[in-house]
Parts: structure tokens; sequence; C-alpha cells
């Protein structure tokens, strides 16, 4: 095996790795869509729970509207971590350009330096979605712990006063 060979098996393998951080930055962006649901429940509960009994302080109020608005945008992020994009594959006309018959008499190492230019292109691009992905995900993540601490203030405050 060249080392030609070589590169293009570890860009194949670098771009395998990146496709399933990508499939696992969905699967956790819609948890974080599924848990600031449950969370918004819990809020609604336990608001409805306290303002049977008596009713809620303007503080607790103003918490609890800071919380909702901070789950919204958790779920914000995750629906931005699953939106549909492009795929980041070579598109046919590319490929069909290497079909060319010049191609075809050309040595093999020309044909493997073409090959791996190109999985370095998709996986570049592969890259560059799962960092915006990982980045819309983190954001979902920092939105739901914020809002359950100030949910949790809100009860703090609703109990003690």
């Amino acid at each position: 095996m060249s080392a030609g060979d070589e590169i293009s098996e570890l860009i194949r393998h670098q771009l395998e790795i990146v496709r399933a951080r990508r499939a696992s930055l969905e699967a956790r962006a819609l948890a974080a869509i599924s848990s600031a649901g449950v969370l918004v429940m819990l809020q609604l509960t336990l608001v409805t729970a306290f303002s049977s009994q008596k009713e809620l302080s303007s503080t607790s109020r103003l918490l609890v509207g800071i919380s909702s608005v901070l789950l919204a945008l958790s779920c914000l992020g995750g629906i931005l971590g699953n939106l549909p994009r492009r795929s980041h594959d070579l598109d046919p006309d590319t490929i069909e350009s290497a079909v060319d018959f010049a191609h075809w008499a050309a040595p093999n190492h020309e044909a493997g330096r073409a090959i791996a230019r190109a999985r370095l292109q998709v996986l570049r691009s592969e890259d560059s979605a799962a960092q915006r992905q990982a980045f819309c995900l983190l954001g979902a993540f920092f939105c739901e712990m914020l809002g359950i601490s100030v949910i949790a203030s809100a009860v703090l405050v609703q109990i003690y006063s």
C-alpha cells in the first residue's frame, strides 16, 4: 500500500468519525427538545400548584417568565441543531467530470489523489456542519440549565415569601 493509499484511507476513516459525531449530535438535540418540553410541563404544574394556594409573587412571576424564555431558547437550539441541511457528499456533476475519458487513461496514483481531494472536501464540509450543530446544542443545554435554575429560584421565592 502506498503513502497515498494510506492518506486516502485516513481521510475516509475521519469522514466516518465526523458523520457518526453528527448523528450523535442530532440525537442529543432531539433529547434537548424533549427534555425542555418536559420541563415546561413541570413548570406549568408548579405554577398551577402554587397559584392555587396563594397569589404568585411578582418576583416569582418574573422568574417563571424568564425560565419560560430560556426553555423556549433551549428548544430553538435543539431545532437549529437538527435543521435539514444539504447533503455534504459530492454532487453528481463533480463526479461526472472525473469520468471524462482522459481520466480513465491516467495512472492510478492520479485518480487516487483526485479521490483523496474529493473526500477531503467532503470531510471539511461535514466537520464544519458538525461544529455548527455542536454550537447549537451547547446553547440549547446552557439555556436549559439556566431555565431549570431560574424556575428553581422561582419556587424558592414563592415558598419563602
